[in-house]
């Protein structure tokens, strides 16, 4: 993923995110920044706070077919 790309559609949601150490951390009304993560891991967070959790359903839907 590109850092830039997610930074940028995370500011149109209202949320930051910022470089710390080896990771990557986001923040926004209601989140306190939390550890690090790879960047992946910050737009999937940032997904599922928009969604209410939809990748976190797709995800147990998913699992539920297997």
């Amino acid at each position: 993923m590109n850092i830039n790309e997610v930074k940028s559609w995370a500011k149109k949601h209202n949320f930051a995110v910022k470089k710390r150490d080896e990771g990557y951390v986001w923040s926004g009304e209601g989140v306190k920044e939390a550890d690090p993560l790879p960047i992946d891991e910050v737009a999937r967070n940032i997904f599922n706070r928009i969604t209410n959790d939809k990748f976190v359903e797709h995800q147990r839907n998913f699992r539920g077919l297997l």
